[in-house]
């Protein structure tokens, strides 16, 4: 390595062909060694099929069983997190609803696109009357349809 003096008064480092800039070479990440020592003592990962099956067993513990379940530390993390959840007065309902969306997905909903633009103007307008706005609600027919003739005020 060769040190070339530079015009601000410091030193830059010139490499020659071959060196080596690091010898003892790059680190290990943190997560790597973390993951081979974990699995050296019998961990495995999680998969998203242990995890909606690991919900859908705590779903159907009663009480008694979840806090055993939430006070036992060999339980794992998530086990004992979600069922601490659950447990809770203010907001276990939602815990367990979203619970069911991830073991067995949202409830279908549907949605009606062919709802003509008249009703929708309708609509509106009935809810502009409810708040006393100004009549502000049209709706411009979609160019492959007919136009609407409905009277704005």
């Amino acid at each position: 390595m060769k040190q070339i003096p530079q015009a601000h008064g410091g030193k830059m480092n010139r490499f020659e062909k071959g060196e080596v800039t690091n010898p003892k070479g790059r680190p290990p990440k943190v997560l790597s060694g973390l993951i081979a020592q974990l699995k050296k003592e019998g961990y495995e990962a999680v998969k998203p099929g242990m995890v909606i099956e690991a919900y859908e067993f705590l779903l159907s513990l009663n009480q008694d069983k979840i806090i055993d379940t939430v006070n036992d530390k060999m339980q794992p993390m998530i086990v004992r997190i979600v069922g601490r959840a659950m447990l809770d007065n203010k907001f276990g309902f939602d815990i367990i609803d979203r619970m069911l969306d991830r073991a067995h997905g949202r409830a279908q909903q549907t949605v009606n696109l062919n709802e003509s633009t008249e009703s929708i103007d309708q609509r509106c307008r009935n809810f502009e009357q409810a708040l006393g706005t100004a009549d502000t609600c049209t709706i411009a027919p979609r160019p492959d349809t007919a136009p609407n003739k409905v009277s704005g005020g």
